[in-house]
């Protein structure tokens, strides 16, 4: 019987696959980032912005000075615009995001 060679040694072993399957997504999710933020109105991309410095919509409708519910608005349409959902998925998205470009 042929002794056969150690796939990690080929590059085919289970950690070189999975690395380069997430560092793969991970490009891919960096791609779609940027293609996202470019869909985003001045107005939408300002909201985001508040949003990542951790204001609420209240607080982003009084520094704005726009209605809380012009606000939410505001946000529903980053969240189908990035296609992320739930209320915590713009700050799961920019965390991610910011995590993305402080390693690259």
């Amino acid at each position: 019987m042929k002794k056969r060679k150690n796939d990690s040694s080929l590059g085919l072993g289970k950690n070189s696959d999975s690395r380069g399957r997430e560092s793969e997504n991970h490009q891919m999710l960096w791609l779609s980032y940027q293609k996202a933020l470019k869909k985003l109105s001045p107005i939408e991309a300002k909201v985001l912005d508040l949003i990542e410095q951790g204001l609420t919509s209240g607080e982003i409708a009084d520094k704005l000075k726009k209605a809380e519910g012009t606000v939410r608005s505001h946000r529903n349409n980053i969240c189908k615009k990035i296609g992320i959902t739930g209320s915590n998925g713009i700050l799961k998205w920019l965390w991610w995001a910011k995590h993305r470009k402080n390693n690259s």
